[in-house]
């Protein structure tokens, strides 16, 4: 009962509201602008350098390099001082696994200085058991 009488008073002030204007909101508090935020800006750094299918890109902190994956696999490294014109192959996964399908992501680990260890996780054909895998890698 309670719910019927609660039902018919929300429509009534519905109907009663509907046909009177509605005010302007001027008490706004938010900061921010009504226009749509600036599009990227596409500027080549090393137009020397190609990658196939790049899938992520990282920066490895204190090395002053970054890390690329491919979606085949490869994990390329290059500085990220100056115009550079080849990258260094930091390992091809696709030799390791020759069933390898899709590279999603590379990341480092969190004592990367100390140990140098890297993730990556990749997949493998869905017969496979253990089909998606993350893999760890040390020099």
């Amino acid at each position: 009962m309670k719910i019927l009488v609660a039902s018919i008073a929300m429509i009534s002030g519905l109907w009663a509201a509907a046909g009177q204007p509605r005010l302007a909101w001027t008490t706004s508090r938010v900061d921010g602008s009504p226009d749509p935020p600036r599009a990227f800006v596409h500027q080549e750094i090393s137009p020397q350098l190609r990658f196939s299918e790049a899938v992520e890109l990282i920066s490895v902190p204190s090395r002053g390099r970054f890390l690329l994956l491919e979606r085949r696999g490869k994990i390329l490294s290059f500085s990220t001082i100056g115009a550079v014109k080849t990258a260094d192959e930091v390992v091809d996964l696709l030799t390791l696994h020759p069933d390898l399908l899709n590279a999603f992501g590379v990341i480092l680990h969190p004592k990367f200085r100390e140990n140098r260890q890297i993730f990556v996780c990749y997949s493998r054909p869905s017969d496979a058991e253990n089909g998606v895998r993350v893999s760890r890698f040390t020099p």
